[in-house]
């Protein structure tokens, strides 16, 4: 008979951990439609909870793997299994995120800039509409070194208006799906003063864009999004 000592609550343990595959499977699911920052936190949950789990086997994993008292142990299938589900859990979606970004990618000879016309038109625009003093964030879409560059060089036209800072950077994760250019506001029914004179340069400089409505942004705020060129 085997000994049941390397397999240690096997029956009562594994059911559970049967039912903690789907938590990383639902988040794996989510990275797959470019939910990425919900799937991701999902998996890593998954992840965590099944390291929890078996913490105590974990631990004395190095026990196993060097044989210094003459009763080293080897690894069950079980425990295994329990560290590939952890590794998948945490690589997979990295993967998937990293692929999306890479097929969307914009060719560079077709990437957008800032010409000299619209620079011209959006800063005319913004001190034809008074000193006051403003301040928001253009983020540029993750993984999207086009969309990256195409913010600074909006961020430094603005932020050359006396009044005016714009500041931001490329997010950490987000939607290879998303599209365009959106000015984000709490409530695209109640614009606040600073989106109405973004929205106005922006237009006066030609530059296409979209309201779009964002719970993170502060009543009186607003935010520009550069995502991924549009399909055409």
């Amino acid at each position: 008979m085997a000994n049941i000592d390397h397999h240690p609550l096997l029956a009562k343990r594994m059911p559970i951990v049967l039912a903690l595959l789907a938590i990383p499977a639902i988040g794996v699911t989510l990275v797959s439609i470019q939910i990425f920052a919900w799937g991701f936190a999902i998996s890593c949950l998954g992840a965590a909870l099944t390291a929890w789990l078996y913490a105590g086997d974990l631990r004395r994993i190095r026990f196993r793997l060097v044989k210094t008292d003459g009763r080293a142990e080897v690894i069950s299938a079980e425990l295994w299994l329990v560290i590939g589900m952890i590794l998948i859990a945490i690589v997979v979606p990295l993967i998937i995120q990293m692929y999306s970004a890479k097929t969307v990618s914009p060719d560079i000879s077709q990437a957008r800039h800032l010409g000299i016309e619209e620079r011209a038109a959006l800063l005319a625009d913004l001190r034809s509409q008074g000193a006051d003093r403003y301040r928001f964030e253009v983020i540029s879409a993750s993984g999207c070194d086009e969309c990256e560059e195409y913010a600074e060089e909006l961020r430094e036209a603005f932020s050359s208006v006396p009044g005016w800072s714009a500041e931001g950077g490329m997010a950490i994760f987000g939607s290879a799906a998303v599209r365009g250019i959106k000015l984000l506001v709490r409530s695209t029914g109640e614009r606040p003063t600073i989106a109405k004179k973004i929205g106005s340069a922006l237009t006066a400089a030609k530059v296409k864009f979209e309201w779009s409505q964002d719970g993170n942004v502060s009543p009186e705020g607003a935010n520009l999004l550069i995502a991924r060129k549009q399909r055409p």
